[in-house]
C-alpha cells in the first residue's frame, strides 16, 4: 500500500522558522510517498511506514493502528524537517487513511 501526504493549508510562522517550513510545503506540494506493510512477529502486530520520495531525509513511523501510524508519520514527517513543537499542527497536513479503521486484505491471483 502507497500513500501521500499533502500539506493543504497555509499559515504564517515566525521568521527563523520559515526555512522549515518552506522545506516542508515544497516536499508537501508533490506529497511525500509512504510505503506501508503490516508486521508481525514477536512483540505483536503493527504498521511499518517508511518515505521513498523525499531527498535528504529518512522519515520512519509505525503504529499498531492505522490511526495511531497516521498520527506518528505526521510527527515523523514535522520531525524530519526541524518544525518546533509548538507549530506542529496534525491538521496542516492532509491524511489519506481514513477517520474509520479499515482491514488490509491480501489476495493471491
Amino acid at each position: 500500500m502507497s500513500i501521500f501526504y499533502k500539506l493543504f493549508s497555509k499559515f504564517y510562522f515566525k521568521k527563523e522558522y520559515q526555512e522549515s517550513l518552506n522545506n516542508l510545503q515544497d516536499a508537501l506540494k508533490s506529497g511525500i510517498d509512504f510505503h506501508i506493510k503490516k508486521i508481525d512477529d514477536e512483540s505483536g502486530s503493527y504498521f511499518y511506514a517508511e518515505a521513498h520520495n523525499v531527498p535528504n531525509k529518512h522519515i520512519v513511523a509505525t503504529g499498531g493502528t492505522l490511526a495511531e501510524l497516521d498520527y506518528n508519520i505526521k510527527d515523523a514527517i514535522f520531525t524530519a524537517f526541524r518544525v518546533p513543537n509548538y507549530y506542529c499542527d496534525d491538521n496542516l497536513i492532509k491524511s489519506p487513511i481514513p477517520e474509520k479503521e479499515i482491514e488490509l486484505k491480501y489476495v493471491t491471483a
